[in-house]
């Protein structure tokens, strides 16, 4: 075997000088591929026993959700933002930041001056076409016009006014 790559070597000192690199390369080559080989071995049988045992308790295994933390966890699934929307004055807040609060709990105060002014108004309204909805009646049929009795006891001035032209 010594002879071999003596022979080698001499053949290769005298054609090139690049052929002996070559010859001595690969020799170092396939023994740090014996070296690799023999340690890998070991690690990949290791690993695969982990695989497998790690695939095997995750089949058969439960977990239960935990979470745990110093600190305050604030979901974003649960945060929601609230608003009114027909606009308003609000008067009085119920809730501070960071307070838990419950369904259908009362979380801010709107002043209420403009929205009941607007339904006296609608009300006043509706009196108002109902008292003339009856003196229309009364005229097409030609008698005396037929208040209903709310209508009567809410604003008797409105009915007053309605029925005047056939007091006369």
């Amino acid at each position: 075997m010594d002879e071999k790559k003596v022979s080698k070597r001499h053949i290769s000192e005298s054609s090139s000088v690049d052929n002996s690199e070559d010859v001595c390369t690969k020799a170092s080559i396939e023994d740090d591929i014996n070296i690799i080989t023999k340690g890998s071995r070991p690690l990949l049988i290791l690993t695969s026993i982990f695989l497998i045992t790690f695939l095997v308790w995750a089949n058969w295994c439960s977990l239960d959700e935990v979470a745990r933390g110093d600190g305050r966890v604030t979901p974003s699934s649960q945060v929601q933002n609230i608003q009114n929307l027909e606009g308003g004055i609000v008067e009085d807040i119920l809730v501070a930041e960071g307070d838990v609060v419950d369904k259908d709990q009362v979380l801010i105060v709107m002043d209420d001056t403009r929205f009941s002014s607007l339904k006296k108004g609608q009300v006043v309204n509706k009196h108002t076409l109902e008292a003339k909805k009856a003196r229309l009646i009364a005229e097409v049929e030609g008698g005396e016009p037929l208040f209903s009795e709310d209508l009567i006891n809410e604003v008797p001035d409105l009915v007053t006014v309605f029925h005047h032209p056939y007091q006369e």
